[in-house]
């Protein structure tokens, strides 16, 4: 159990070292949530962010960086797709795509505004 533990915290700093400098949001383990691009000060920036300025007001240089996303795909433990919009969960990797479709921060369109 004290492995199964660490192994997730481990993820979590992971990630976090690897969140958005801009808007702050983690990468995941598909898709365009892999991708993340570089300033000239190092910063990591995601690609919804990668054609604006960096938080340190720097351009972006560099990316997509192969090494992050073959360290995201033998990443067990990732943070929600919605962690932008305030989920913190970190779930296991064969877990993640239940947990996004229920998940209490998902988008959900209000049929009445249709």
């Amino acid at each position: 159990m004290a492995d199964f533990k660490a192994k997730k915290e481990l993820a979590q700093k992971i990630l976090a070292e690897l969140a958005c400098s801009t808007c702050q949001d983690v990468p995941g383990p598909t898709g365009d949530r892999k991708n993340r691009y570089g300033c000239s000060n190092g910063h990591m920036v995601c690609e919804a962010c990668r054609f604006q300025e960096c938080s340190c007001k720097s351009k972006i240089v560099s990316g997509p960086f192969n090494n992050i996303e073959k360290i995201l795909d033998k990443l067990q433990w990732h943070h929600c797709g919605h962690f932008k919009h305030g989920c913190r969960d970190v779930i296991e990797a064969k877990n993640l795509d239940e947990h996004e479709k229920t998940c209490i921060f998902r988008e959900i369109n209000c049929p009445e505004l249709r």
